[in-house]
């Protein structure tokens, strides 16, 4: 597992931008925090994860786009094909759980379908 940080900016908005490559072996995690300079991540989010997807590498790998909000909370920002598709709401106060959460609900989506 490798992590990689930095500072984006799309648009307006300014964030910390990190990549956890290779997490269970299976997935790749973006960590979006938003630094409440300019719009928000929730507010500009169709330009934000059509940025962030391209700075992904594995394509082979499914990745999951965490987001920490002005607030502090974390939610998901979902994409398909890399284009942005609509908030999953985790309510997360820390990282590692709406990690976790995120994934177990993905993966619970495949046990049903």
């Amino acid at each position: 597992m490798s992590i990689h940080d930095m500072v984006l900016t799309v648009g307006s908005t300014k964030f910390i931008y990190k990549v956890i490559r290779n997490y269970q072996n299976r997935y790749n995690i973006l960590v979006l925090i938003d630094l409440d300079k300019g719009m928000s991540i929730t507010n500009n989010a169709e330009d934000v994860v059509s940025e962030v997807c391209k700075l992904v590498i594995d394509s082979s790998k499914k990745t999951f786009i965490i987001y920490r909000d002005t607030e502090g909370v974390y939610d998901e920002l979902e994409a398909d094909n890399y284009i942005f598709s609509g908030f999953n709401l985790l309510g997360c106060n820390n990282e590692q759980e709406a990690i976790k959460k995120s994934i177990s609900r993905w993966e619970k989506k495949l046990i049903i379908y």
